[in-house]
């Protein structure tokens, strides 16, 4: 043990007349003991004789120094040690003992002093530490942000409902109505094509279509084709019948509303269209309703979580500051009960 530090003050130290004289001050430590406990718990495994053995931390140490202060600055040493005792606050601390290289910090719990009789500017101290450990920081969080980013989930969710109804569905059916599969549907548009192929129930979905005009019609039969119209900002679904030529399929589709350019729904099943237009505007609403419910709900589950962990934070945070307090008021009574015993500066 050659170096040990209590913030500024080194407890270990030796000053000599012109390095080599006589020693003109000298700093000593006597007696020191270091106590802590770790907690190790060993975990059998049935049906082996080994185990595990788990390490579930330590406690904090506390360290005890019995020493000698002497020289012309001892008086000095002493009395700034009292004022961090009084203090109640935490100091810095290094040393170079096993088992206290990872000890920064530390409260000071007892101070004992005595003048050495018959030896000038000479005292023996008694040092009580205890290893502190800093309370952790309640973590600020930002509700402006998580507004923003649940208004951003809400404009996800409602872009996703309001994109589900850009496409066509449909179904292929004979003269007599029965169900044709396995034939192939096509949207040809400007600039692209899409196409399904029909289920066993002669039904079929074309998806994800871009706004445009589209001709619709079944593979080998395209003088049947019909123009529909998928608008630029809202689309949907709807139902119209194209007749096939005679003998053979005739195809019913489920295709969005058109424009107001060109030839209207409304020309080949007005109550129909009105009705399917009707009710998908119903559904869309509906599902961004539940998509902002949706936001909602979490939003608030988020906010409770959070508040619950800032209070949980700030209880801590209080019983740290208590324990701090009551260190402080001990310290003073301490100081008041020896201030009668204490030798006069």
């Amino acid at each position: 043990m050659s170096h040990v530090k209590l913030d500024e003050i080194e407890l270990i130290k030796v000053v000599r007349e012109n390095d080599t004289g006589p020693i003109k001050e000298s700093r000593s430590i006597t007696s020191a003991k270091i106590s802590g406990t770790r907690n190790i718990v060993a975990h059998k495994i049935p049906g082996m004789e080994g185990g595990i053995v788990q390490d579930l931390g330590r406690d904090l140490r506390r360290m005890e120094f019995e020493g000698v202060i002497s020289g012309p600055e001892a008086k000095n040493i002493v009395q700034t040690l009292w004022e961090k005792f009084y203090a109640g606050e935490p100091v810095s601390f290094e040393s170079d003992i096993a088992g206290t290289a990872d000890i920064n910090l530390v409260v000071i719990e007892d101070l004992q002093i005595s003048k050495v009789e018959g030896r000038a500017e000479t005292y023996n101290y008694y040092l009580k530490l205890r290893e502190y450990i800093p309370p952790p920081e309640p973590e600020e969080e930002e509700p402006e942000a998580e507004d923003e980013e649940a208004s951003e989930e809400t404009e996800e969710e409602a872009e996703k409902a309001r994109d589900s109804y850009n496409k066509l569905v449909g179904r292929v059916v004979d003269d007599e109505g029965n169900p044709i599969s396995n034939v192939k549907v096509i949207a040809r548009g400007e600039e692209a094509e899409y196409s399904a192929i029909t289920d066993e129930n002669g039904e079929y979905v074309i998806e994800n279509l871009e706004p445009g005009e589209y001709e619709v019609f079944v593979e080998g039969y395209e003088e049947e084709k019909r123009i529909v119209r998928i608008p630029s900002e809202k689309a949907g679904e709807a139902g119209i019948e194209t007749p096939s030529a005679p003998g053979e399929e005739k195809v019913e589709k489920e295709i969005s509303p058109v424009s107001e350019e060109g030839p209207s729904l409304e020309e080949f099943l007005p109550e129909e269209v009105s009705r399917e237009k009707e009710e998908l505007e119903k559904r869309a609403k509906e599902e961004i309703e539940k998509a902002k419910e949706k936001i909602e709900a979490e939003k608030e589950k988020l906010e409770k979580e959070i508040e619950e962990k800032k209070k949980e934070l700030e209880a801590k945070v209080g019983e740290a500051k208590e324990k701090i307090e009551a260190e402080k008021e001990k310290a003073k009574k301490i100081l008041e009960d020896t201030k009668n015993s204490f030798p006069e500066f």
